[in-house]
């Protein structure tokens, strides 16, 4: 192996790392205000103490149309950070969420569930490569995007870090560390939940519903 192979595998391993250190910290601390023994506890799942104001940033949809806060409203909405150019993570949970989509059709919830895929690599992910790129899925997502500061405004709110990582082989090109964590914006267009990984389909269908139920009731 050499050198400079040796460097980017360090450099992608603490990525990860540290992206999973960042998630399980703030799942610990939230789960940790929750009574494990109480019905409102689900496995996979943090519920935000408080319903969480999601402020408004200037953002893009597939479209080119604008996208504001209030386009949450009506409907519950699912949110995951990536990026087009990632190798796994994303194309692997996209595929689970589109799949949990299409289970969702036996269900009164499939008609007021939108999903989402929030970029946080604006520079390569236009409007069109993402509409590109979220097509190949069945279940219909709507991409996202904005500039950087915008978008690092708007993920800060989810718990999403991201930053980029230069590939140490390949001069001009990079990848982008993220979380790898699924959030949940309600019809009032507030955070309520977030959805741990690793992430398949058949448990967050279930974790979902679980979900759903308990927030209907509260």
């Amino acid at each position: 192996m050499t050198h400079k192979k040796q460097t980017t595998r360090y450099v992608i391993i603490g990525a990860v790392i540290m992206a999973v250190v960042f998630i399980g910290l703030f799942a610990q601390r939230l789960y940790l205000t929750q009574d494990q023994t109480s019905p409102l506890s689900i496995p996979g799942v943090v519920i935000l103490p408080e319903p969480h104001f999601v402020e408004g940033v200037p953002l893009t949809d597939t479209h080119r149309q604008p996208f504001t806060m209030d386009n949450f409203h009506g409907t519950w909405n699912i949110l995951f950070f990536g990026f087009t150019h990632c190798p796994d993570i994303c194309p692997t949970t996209l595929g689970e969420m589109s799949t949990m989509g299409k289970k969702l059709r036996t269900t009164p919830f499939h008609s007021d569930t939108r999903f989402f895929m929030v970029s946080v690599d604006p520079a390569r992910d236009t409007p069109t490569r993402l509409q590109d790129y979220l097509a190949r899925f069945t279940t219909p997502i709507t991409g996202l995007t904005g500039d950087f500061l915008h978008l690092h405004q708007f993920a800060r709110q989810f718990q999403v870090a991201f930053h980029k990582k230069p590939l140490m082989d390949k001069e001009a090109e990079y990848d982008v560390g993220h979380s790898a964590h699924i959030a949940l914006v309600d019809p009032q267009g507030h955070y309520r939940a977030l959805f741990t990984p690793p992430i398949h389909s058949a448990q967050l269908f279930t974790r979902y519903l679980r979900t759903r139920n308990l927030l209907g009731v509260q």
